[in-house]
């Protein structure tokens, strides 16, 4: 799975959470979903990063990159901002918030990546991996 296609995945976030509103779920039964979801994407990864039975058969171990194999992945601080804009705005604000996080953090890696290393020489961000093109 490359690059956009793990952030496209990121739009099923808010158009299952539009489904559910059409579907007559509450604005607050699917934040507690998403708190439910959350919770178990950081319980699993803590557990991935703390108890060694779970790292040594963890399923997903082969599409991990490099820097998450130590640390916690993405996926968990993108769950946090989904529960977060769920819980706090409107489902529009909400929504519209999500898509634009997961495009622009889908368009910084391919920029980055496509044109980080020739156009700008300059790197940024923890260990300097990020490109001031992304």
């Amino acid at each position: 799975m490359c690059i956009r296609d793990s952030h496209l995945l990121g739009l099923l976030v808010p158009m299952v959470y539009q489904l559910m509103l059409k579907a007559e779920f509450s604005q607050l039964q699917c934040a507690q979903l998403c708190w439910v979801l959350t919770t178990l994407c950081w319980a699993s990864d803590l557990a991935r990063l703390f108890v060694p039975w779970v790292r040594d058969h963890w399923p997903l171990k082969k599409i991990l990159r490099d820097k998450e194999r130590d640390r916690l992945t993405g996926s968990c601080f993108f769950s946090l901002g989904c529960a977060l804009s769920i819980t706090l705005f409107s489902p529009g604000v909400a929504s519209a918030s999500i898509c634009f996080l997961v495009v622009g953090d889908m368009s910084a890696a391919l920029i980055g990546v496509a044109y980080g290393g020739e156009a700008c020489t300059v790197k940024v961000g923890k260990g300097g991996k990020k490109s001031m093109g992304g």
